[in-house]
């Protein structure tokens, strides 16, 4: 029986080698988390401040901003050498190279000898997390078996949140080689990754994929031009947008300013920084036995509307109780209560599922093109929000808890109405959802079913037949 159209079995598609390297290579995300997290409690660091003078200087405000937003900046070109390296070298070396990038901006922060030198290593350094941030997943992504995916990619979540919390202690792919050649190395990978019959199986269907990927359309230009591309990239898009919405990283980079305007002072913020960072880091375990218990935009829709409620909640209580005179300092206390059940629910439902839920969404010759694009959205949100929030949050206060409420809640309910469910299924099944079944080989009697080949010279979808691809492997 031809190796490429046996079925796969769950069982020996699993292997403790699978958990290993995949834990192994939670070791880059926690650098991620910690490199994201860190200028949280350094802003409010009081020798910090004082070095850079940020407490006298009359541009401060902008200058903290900067360093908020320009590690975004960096981190939207960190998206696109995801794709540039990973598609041409190997996913491994989209990991490594951010590796180098992020321990050298460390160092050269760390000797910074002046502002203007600390802001040029925050753009480097949010060039590499971001390479890790999508890099790390996308390559966990096509290494775990199909049935534990969501839970050891969510392995990826769980060790950004230990980066965090590490921060915040501190202040107080197989696919890649086959795709470059290198079909024997490949080979050896799967037969760890899985038991050797099964192994056979997917190294034989991988390389019938591939023949297949090879008559696609694979530019930028492709997520656009066509209807099932297009629909994936909009998603993509979309949920970055919608959890970015919530105000995560906002409420993360900026706690300091936030619990001080709660009537929080010293060291005490540094201890809720903390405490918030390790709360994270606690719930995100928890995701990873939660991941698969509900359908992936259901989830989504679950998590947002539960962190909006608490900004609801969080809000109301800031406008209602202000801090000074006569302060009602049980409100205060419930309204740094909210700030914590927002960041439980965050990590309970959104912040996983959404490293699994990019590379799920793209077929194999999009997929890191994909993962790029909604990696990239996250930053240039996030560039306006860290941007604006200092001031924000000076000048108009629990108003702009309203900017994130409003359109949170409306992604709420496209995400439970409209969003696809990848949970549980083949990432090459997962295609047929996008109307792409003449892209995915699942068997002989899968291929070529419906019109679905793009061709760019005309525009427009023609039929690829089984003899075409079977000429083409």
């Amino acid at each position: 029986m031809d190796a490429s159209k046996a079925p796969h079995v769950d069982r020996r598609q699993f292997q403790w080698y699978n958990v290993a390297v995949i834990l192994y290579m939670g070791i880059g995300s926690l650098a991620m988390g910690y490199s994201a997290s860190i200028i949280g409690t350094t802003l409010a660091q009081t020798s910090f401040l004082l070095k850079f003078q940020l407490t006298t200087r009359s541009d401060a405000t902008t200058l903290i901003s900067l360093m908020n937003s320009l590690f975004q900046a960096g981190a939207f070109f960190g998206s696109i050498l995801i794709n540039v390296i990973g598609d041409h070298y190997g996913r491994k070396w989209t990991i490594a190279v951010a590796n180098v990038l992020l321990v050298l901006s460390g160092a050269l922060m760390a000797g910074s000898v002046n502002i203007a030198m600390f802001l040029i290593f925050r753009f480097v350094a949010g060039m590499g997390s971001w390479m890790l941030l999508g890099g790390i997943p996308l390559w966990m992504t096509e290494v775990a078996p199909p049935k534990n995916r969501g839970a050891l990619v969510n392995i990826h979540g769980a060790c950004l949140l230990l980066g965090y919390t590490w921060a915040s202690w501190m202040g107080v792919a197989f696919y890649g080689l086959q795709t470059s050649g290198r079909h024997e190395e490949a080979r050896k990978t799967l037969a760890k990754l899985h038991h050797p019959d099964e192994a056979e199986v997917e190294f034989s269907q991988i390389e019938t994929q591939l023949s297949v990927d090879k008559q696609l359309p694979s530019s930028w230009g492709s997520l656009m031009t066509k209807r099932s591309y297009r629909k994936r990239a909009l998603f993509s898009i979309g949920l970055a947008i919608g959890i970015q919405m919530t105000g995560v990283l906002v409420f993360n980079n900026y706690g300091s300013i936030i619990y001080e305007g709660l009537g929080i002072k010293g060291l005490n913020i540094l201890l809720y920084q903390a405490g918030f960072n390790t709360l994270a880091f606690g719930c995100g375990i928890i995701g990873i036995f939660l991941i698969d218990l509900l359908p992936r935009n259901k989830l989504v829709a679950l998590g947002t509307f539960l962190v909006t409620s608490c900004l609801v909640v969080e809000a109301a209580l800031v406008h209602n109780f202000p801090v000074g005179p006569g302060q009602n300092d049980t409100a205060l206390r419930a309204a740094v209560a909210m700030m914590f059940c927002y960041m439980a629910f965050s990590q309970l439902c959104l912040d996983e599922v959404q490293w699994v839920y990019y590379p799920e969404m793209f077929p194999n010759h999009l997929r890191g093109k994909g993962v790029c694009l909604g990696l990239a959205t996250i930053a240039l949100v996030n560039i306006m929000w860290l941007q604006v929030a200092p001031l924000a949050f000076k000048t108009i206060g629990w108003k702009f808890y309203l900017c994130f409420i409003i359109p949170a809640y409306l992604f709420a309910i496209i995400a439970f109405f409209f969003f696809p469910n990848t949970r549980g299924k083949p990432l090459e099944e997962i295609a047929a959802m996008f109307g792409d079944e003449t892209e995915v080989y699942n068997g002989p009697l899968q291929i070529a079913e419906r019109p679905d080949h793009h061709d760019p010279a005309t525009g427009k979808d023609v039929e690829v037949s089984h003899e075409k691809i079977e000429h083409a492997g």
